[in-house]
């Protein structure tokens, strides 16, 4: 799902992708308890750590290792629709760029 959430932030954002990208990263980190333990995220950073690919992914995989199943299908069913999603913006910011401008096809030279 990381790859095509990247797609999907390349073709909406252009060249700005990679910031965004990076500051999407970041919180990510930070919600999944990369930098610092999720008691003392905020309320906001436990909602998005909550709705987010990469906590999601490294709460079930700790479940797992635990040896507990709790929250995976959860983790996957998010995941699947990140995925869904991320197509979704794919293709419409790649239909947008395809459409032709008559004011540029018709464009004095």
């Amino acid at each position: 799902s990381g790859a095509l959430v990247s797609q999907a932030l390349r073709a909406a954002c252009g060249r700005l992708h990679v910031g965004v990208s990076l500051v999407a990263l970041g919180v990510q980190a930070v919600c999944a308890g990369a930098l610092l333990p999720s008691f003392f995220a905020s309320a906001p950073l436990q909602v998005l750590g909550s709705m987010l690919p990469v906590p999601l992914v490294t709460q079930a995989i700790r479940s797992l290792m635990a040896g507990s199943s709790r929250g995976v299908a959860a983790a996957v069913l998010a995941l699947v629709v990140w995925c869904i999603v991320a197509v979704a913006i794919s293709c419409v910011a790649a239909l947008a760029r395809r459409q032709v401008r008559p004011e540029l096809v018709f464009a004095a030279r």
